[in-house]
C-alpha cells in the first residue's frame, strides 16, 4: 500500500470547482485535475480500469532490491480515491502472491461494486483471476481462479457491474472471444461461454461489455455486437474498410475504429480512424489534424477518449462529444500516450512513458472556471511520487503503433 503524497495544486484563477465532463470542459474554458497515481515502490505503474466511484485498477512494479537485485515485481493494484471520483487517494496491492522478476499480476477490469479482473503467472502459465472486496468497494478481498478454458493464452478487456468478464483465450491461434458469466450477481464461481467468430473469420476477441449483457469486440477484421438473444453480428462497416469495438455503454452505443487501406511508393498502407455506433448509424471521428486515430471507450454520457495523430504527426489523447475534439496533450500540456477509459464523471485514465522507458499512470478529473468562455483557464495540477511503466501486453487500440493494426498491440 502507497499512499499519494508531495501534492501540488497549481491554479490561475479561483479554487474548488464542481465535476464536468469533458466536452463541457472544452466549450467552457474548463481544464482537468491531474493526478499521478503514485505506486508500489517501482519504476513502472499502468492504470487499466476505471469505475464509476473513481476506484483504479492496473499493475505496479515493486522496489528492486539493490543489494541483491530481486524485486521490480508486476503486482496488481487498486487505487482507492479518498472520496469518491476524488483526486488523492491511496494504492492497494491486491495480489502479493509474486514469487520472482518473471511473475507477472495485471488488474484489468474493475466494476461498480469494485470487484477486479485480471491475469497473474509468468512465463512458464498464466491463469485468470477475479478479485472481490469483501465489502462492496472495500479493502481488503479474496482472490478466485476464473478458469477460463485454454487460459494460458486468455486476456481480459472488460467487466459489467453484475460481474461478467469478456476477453479473449487461446494460446495458439485463433483466439476466441469469451463471456465469464456468474452462477449469481457479483459471485466468484460461473461459467465461461465461447462466443465464436463472424462468418468467414477464424479469430476474435471481445473488448467490452455493459450492464445489458451485450458484448462488443472484433472478429478477423470486423467489428460485432453480442447480444444474448441474437448472438454475434457485424456492426456496419463502409464497404471495404475494416473494424472494431473496443468500448459500448449501456445506450448501446460503441467506440472503436475503421481501416482503411492506401497505396504510398508501392506500399499498401493501413489507416485508421477513430468511429462510434449509434442507433443512427456509424460515425467517423474527426482527428486531432493527422492521419490516424482510434477511439478506446465510451461513457453513459456519449463521451469518448482514445489518441490521434496530429497535425506535427505526434500521437495524442483525446476526448470528444457533440462534436468537440479535444486534444487533452496541449490541454494539460502533458505528453500522454495512451488512453485507457473514462467514467460517467468524466474522469479519465492515461498514462506518459519517458526516454528511459518508465511509465507514469494519471487520472485526469474534469474541472470547470465560473466563467465559461473567459481568457482566465484554471488548471490544476496533482502531482504525487513519480512512478513508471514496465513492458506488457497492452489494452487494444490503446498504443498507436501504427505499423501493427492497434486492436493486437502485443
Amino acid at each position: 500500500m502507497k499512499k499519494m503524497r508531495n501534492v501540488l495544486a497549481l491554479a490561475i484563477g479561483v479554487g474548488a470547482v464542481p465535476l464536468l465532463s469533458a466536452s463541457q470542459a472544452a466549450s467552457a474554458g474548463v481544464a482537468y485535475t491531474v493526478t499521478d497515481l503514485g505506486g508500489l515502490g517501482g519504476s513502472i505503474t499502468e492504470a487499466f480500469g476505471i469505475n464509476n466511484q473513481g476506484e483504479i485498477t492496473g499493475d505496479s512494479t515493486t522496489a528492486i532490491n539493490t543489494t541483491n537485485g530481486t524485486g521490480g515485481y508486476g503486482q496488481s493494484f487498486l487505487w482507492k480515491p479518498s472520496v469518491p471520483n476524488g483526486t488523492t487517494g491511496t494504492m492497494y496491492s491486491i495480489d502479493p502472491s509474486y514469487s520472482s522478476a518473471s511473475y507477472i499480476s495485471d488488474g484489468l477490469a474493475i466494476n461498480g461494486q469494485g470487484q477486479v479482473a485480471g491475469v497473474e503467472g509468468s512465463s512458464s502459465g498464466y491463469q485468470t483471476f477475479l478479485w472481490t472486496p469483501s465489502q462492496k468497494n472495500g479493502v481488503p478481498g479474496s482472490l478466485a481462479n476464473l478458469n477460463i478454458p485454454k487460459d494460458a493464452g486468455t486476456w481480459i478487456y472488460g467487466m459489467n457491474s453484475s460481474g461478467q468478464v469478456v476477453g479473449e483465450s487461446g494460446s495458439v491461434t485463433p483466439s476466441e472471444a469469451f463471456l465469464w458469466t456468474p452462477d449469481a450477481p457479483n459471485g466468484t464461481t460461473g461459467s465461461t461461454q465461447q462466443l465464436g467468430f463472424l462468418p468467414g473469420t477464424t479469430n476474435s476477441w471481445a473488448g467490452d461489455i455493459n450492464d445489458n449483457g451485450e458484448v462488443v469486440g472484433s472478429s478477423g477484421n470486423m467489428a460485432f455486437i453480442w447480444t444474448p438473444s441474437g448472438g454475434m453480428q457485424a456492426l456496419a462497416t463502409p464497404a471495404g474498410d475494416g473494424s472494431a469495438a473496443d468500448g459500448v455503454n449501456s445506450a448501446g452505443e460503441i467506440a472503436g475504429y475503421i481501416t482503411t487501406s492506401s497505396t504510398v511508393g508501392g506500399a499498401t498502407e493501413l489507416n485508421y480512424r477513430a468511429a462510434i455506433w449509434t442507433a443512427a448509424g456509424i460515425q467517423i471521428l474527426p482527428t486531432l489534424g493527422g492521419q490516424n486515430s482510434a477511439a478506446a471507450a465510451i461513457n453513459a454520457a456519449g463521451e469518448v477518449v482514445g489518441w490521434s495523430q496530429a497535425s506535427d504527426g505526434s500521437y495524442d489523447v483525446f476526448a470528444y462529444q457533440n462534436g468537440v475534439m479535444t486534444d487533452l496533450n496541449v490541454l494539460t500540456g502533458y505528453q500522454f500516450g495512451s488512453v485507457y477509459g473514462i467514467n460517467d464523471s468524466g474522469q479519465i485514465i492515461t498514462d506518459y512513458t519517458d526516454a528511459s522507458n518508465h511509465r507514469t499512470a494519471y487520472l485526469l478529473t474534469p474541472v470547470v472556471t465560473p466563467e465559461p468562455g473567459s481568457a482566465s483557464i484554471m488548471l490544476l495540477l496533482t502531482l504525487g511520487s513519480v512512478i513508471l511503466l514496465k513492458k506488457r501486453r497492452l489494452r487494444h487500440v490503446l498504443e498507436p503503433e501504427i505499423s501493427a493494426q492497434p486492436g493486437r498491440s502485443n
